[in-house]
């Protein structure tokens, strides 16, 4: 059983309702009920409907439905070029999970805040090769800022993933960026991102932990670096929307 410190609903509902009529929960049952004592013999053919299934029932059936059809992925993008199909990702790893303040333009009123998972790049994909830049930030965001039928894409030039978030945060449109050229939170900023979100006033309470995430990709790009091992690196990033988080 899994231990969710994070559901989406909204996102598991939308993905639930997508799958065929087949793989979603049995929520119907059929029986009869006799009752005794009657001349001649009376049986009353009933259908029990039980309440809708609940979020951890549609996980099951999303995750179970993807696997048995080999849509799931175990591995993140190591790059902006991967060759992946489907949109499903299942990984284990390690993040932190920061808080960002949002400002007065932010455009759901209700929300006091931005909560996203960073979880770092495996440094065995680093590359040595000139121009090739492997390795991938994960960015899971708790708050869904747009439509979902808005649809996996990669790199808007100039644009990182941090810049991305950032910009939800401050009510800007996703992709808007008024430094082209030389963004503050992406490849031309060295610190970690984490630090970079610092500087609109994010903050974490918590401590690297494993955890278990299921995942849709929104925008990956090769338009971030930070120091590795007192070493620069340039490496992607991938915003993602998490169907769920579990921690392991």
């Amino acid at each position: 059983m899994k231990n969710y410190i994070y559901i989406n609903e909204n996102l598991i509902e939308s993905s639930y309702n997508q799958l065929p009529p087949k793989a979603r929960t049995e929520i119907n049952s059929k029986g009869k009920l006799s009752i005794e004592n009657f001349s001649p013999k009376f049986e009353l053919e009933i259908e029990r409907i039980r309440a809708q299934p609940s979020a951890e029932e549609k996980i099951e059936a999303i995750e179970k439905h993807y696997r048995k059809n080999n849509k799931i992925h175990h591995e993140r993008p190591i790059d902006k070029n991967d060759k992946h199909e489907n949109n499903f990702f299942l990984e284990s790893t390690t993040a932190k999970k920061y808080h960002i303040p949002i400002t007065k333009n932010f455009p759901f009123p209700d929300l006091k805040g931005i909560s996203v998972w960073i979880s770092d790049p495996d440094p065995s994909t680093f590359s040595e090769k000139s121009y090739e830049y492997r390795g991938t930030f994960l960015y899971l965001v708790e708050t869904l800022y747009e439509d979902t039928r808005n649809t996996y894409c990669t790199t808007i030039s100039g644009c990182s993933a941090l810049q991305a978030i950032v910009n939800m945060a401050t009510g800007k449109n996703l992709f808007d960026n008024e430094n082209w050229g030389r963004e503050p939170y992406g490849r031309w900023n060295h610190d970690h991102p984490g630090i970079k979100l610092g500087s609109i006033g994010a903050f974490t309470t918590g401590e690297t932990r494993p955890i278990k995430t299921l995942y849709m990709r929104r925008y990956i790009t090769d338009e971030q670096s930070y120091f590795y091992k007192a070493r620069k690196m340039r490496v992607n990033d991938l915003l993602a929307y998490p169907l769920y988080i579990s921690s392991i």
